[in-house]
């Protein structure tokens, strides 16, 4: 099997539900993770989070660090990282080989299989440290093996996303996050609401651990149309090469970890050299006059909507969209439709794809066209010289990414 075959294997199966039959396959298999370890949960942000504290352990521990990011934009190899750099073709082929007759015998899911190889990876290598990006929620994650030497857990923000696996409330779906917490060692959230910040200090209560708040980012501001600029104290003047407004809270996430955890602790100008010019693909990644955005449920829209300003540059912004069918399309599509100038809908072939139907409520406000390549080509010939943005399900803007 080549990386092509492998990573449509994956991808065939990155949309299912993760079930129990992992742990069975972990155990009969001795999987283990013993290196020392930065845990990223969350219900936005975890990816971007991961992305810049992936660039501060690469400065800091070079090929001794990796990190495990659960989705990827082009081949599967590209969600495991070793010393900056995706793991080799040749050794993640190796890996998924090895066990490839189990994956299929326990029926692992993509995000199962890219834990069982990165695992296996980083134990192999010894890493001096590890990020791990969860998957959906993180109680019962994959990533949760027995005895994880968890130095620091991160949960990015709580929003109700996955309400059918996760907790119909704010504070249901901040437990379920709770995965991430260890005992006697520090806990770091971003932006949450009273409820959830009360019920996961609860759980450091008893785990013996103390949950640490971010400050504000003082005066983030974009420069050169390319990168924000912001202050962190003690950090000042610090830039990530991104239009992204959001991104500046994934970045301040990082450097807080970056305090917090005695693996870090890069100086500011060690930061600075870390992050320059590194940018994070399909995150307000331009191509052209297009935009691509992964942005799945309304916390992310409303987040990447703070960003349209920049995202125009002084033009109207026009939106291409897809979503699953399990997307809270009632509050996406109202955000969207305050902040942009045109909002078409279209489809994608995907499990679980939103199709005409399952906009019915919608078109006769929005314009429906079927195929997504011919939707954005429409898009740029009405719109010449003006942005055109596609979001939605990540599913689908890989995909279209992939085509441009």
């Amino acid at each position: 099997m080549n990386l092509k075959e492998a990573t449509q294997y994956i991808e065939k199966r990155q949309n299912e539900v993760s079930s129990l039959l992992f742990f069975t396959f972990a155990r009969k298999t001795k999987l283990a993770m013993s290196r020392p370890l930065i845990h990223v949960a969350g219900s936005n942000g975890k990816g971007c989070t991961c992305f810049y504290l992936n660039l501060l352990a690469t400065k800091k521990h070079g090929s001794r660090s990796g990190t495990l990011f659960n989705s990827f934009a082009r081949t599967a190899n590209e969600a495991i990282w070793i010393g900056g750099q995706p793991l080799k073709e040749e050794e993640f082929l190796q890996k998924f080989e090895e066990h490839h007759s189990l994956y299929e015998k326990y029926q692992l899911t993509g995000y199962e299989i890219l834990v069982d190889i990165a695992y296996r990876v980083f134990e192999e290598k010894k890493l001096d440290l590890v990020i791990v990006e969860c998957g959906m929620g993180a109680s019962g994650d994959p990533s949760l093996l027995d005895d994880l030497q968890t130095e620091l857990g991160i949960i990015t923000n709580i929003s109700l996303e996955h309400t059918e696996y996760l907790g119909t409330t704010l504070s249901e779906i901040a437990l379920s996050c709770a995965g991430v917490i260890a005992k006697k060692k520090p806990v770091l959230v971003g932006p949450i609401d009273e409820g959830s910040e009360e019920a996961l200090r609860t759980i450091c209560a008893k785990k013996k651990t103390s949950l640490s708040r971010l400050d504000r980012p003082h005066l983030p501001h974009l420069v050169g149309g390319s990168e924000f600029v912001f202050d962190y104290p003690p950090y000042k003047n610090l830039s990530i090469s991104t239009v992204a407004f959001y991104e500046v809270g994934d970045a301040v996430l990082a450097l807080e970890a970056n305090k917090i955890c005695p693996l870090l602790g890069l100086a500011e100008e060690e930061i600075r050299e870390a992050w320059k010019g590194k940018t994070h693909p399909l995150h307000c990644e331009r191509k052209g006059d297009f935009v691509f955005d992964v942005a799945e449920n309304p916390a992310a829209i409303e987040m990447l909507c703070r960003s349209f300003p920049t995202l125009g540059r002084g033009k109207p912004v026009h939106v291409l969209f897809a979503a699953k069918e399990t997307a809270n399309i009632s509050v996406m599509l109202p955000l969207l439709d305050d902040n942009a100038k045109t909002v078409v809908l279209t489809s994608y072939e995907g499990q679980g794809a939103r199709d005409e139907m399952g906009f019915a409520l919608y078109t006769e406000d929005h314009e429906y066209i079927q195929n997504p390549l011919m939707a954005l080509m429409n898009l740029s010939m009405r719109f010449p010289g003006e942005t055109i943005l596609v979001t939605g399900n990540r599913e689908f803007v890989t995909s279209l990414w992939r085509m441009v």
